[in-house]
């Protein structure tokens, strides 16, 4: 490990290791690939930034085929706690009419930005809306909750696979707390 990395080391607390996320990620592409077996339109939708690492590795796992667009809101921004203002910035261009959608989140934490999100996917009159999440926090309050989740989160500002604080960290291969200072 060179000493940049040591460095993150000293701030990151990891959580989740790089095999064990690797492994459910199989997991859930199987799962995902059984649930949906009996259509081939499946639409994966990822959600912009964060989940462009686990959507990349999921797809590879997921046994039927499928269609990839991405999604872009925020609510961040560089705060560790959400504005609770969503901010649409990349619309998909796919159409979602008729068709089985999975929107891929990193994370689901407040649910805000999720929640706003679900309510604009449903307004495109796909045939089924479903939310697959690598980490779930579990304090949200949600119309849809998650049908697949990957591992049951700490309540703790987390980064790492694709998660970022200010746009840093996204690049580590595994999900850590960031520690305060």
């Amino acid at each position: 490990m060179n000493e940049s990395m040591t460095d993150v080391r000293d701030r990151v607390r990891t959580i989740f290791e790089p095999d064990a996320i690797q492994r459910r990620v199989r997991q859930l592409g199987e799962e995902i690939g059984a649930y949906y077996a009996d259509r081939n339109d499946l639409l994966i939708l990822g959600t912009l930034k964060g989940s462009f690492m686990f959507m990349a590795d999921l797809v590879r796992h997921v046994t039927i085929p499928h269609e990839m667009d991405f999604v872009g809101a925020a609510s961040y921004g560089k705060s560790k706690t959400s504005s609770g203002h969503v901010r649409l910035f990349y619309d998909p261009v796919t159409t979602m009419s008729g068709r089985p959608v999975l929107l891929l989140e990193d994370i689901v934490d407040t649910g805000h930005t999720l929640q706003n999100l679900v309510h604009l996917l449903q307004t495109r009159e796909p045939a089924s809306l479903d939310i697959c999440t690598l980490l779930h926090k579990r304090k949200s309050h949600l119309d849809l909750e998650p049908r697949f989740v990957g591992f049951d989160a700490p309540d703790e500002f987390l980064v790492g696979y694709g998660l970022d604080y200010a746009e840093q960290y996204r690049y580590l291969p595994f999900v850590g707390s960031l520690k305060d200072g």
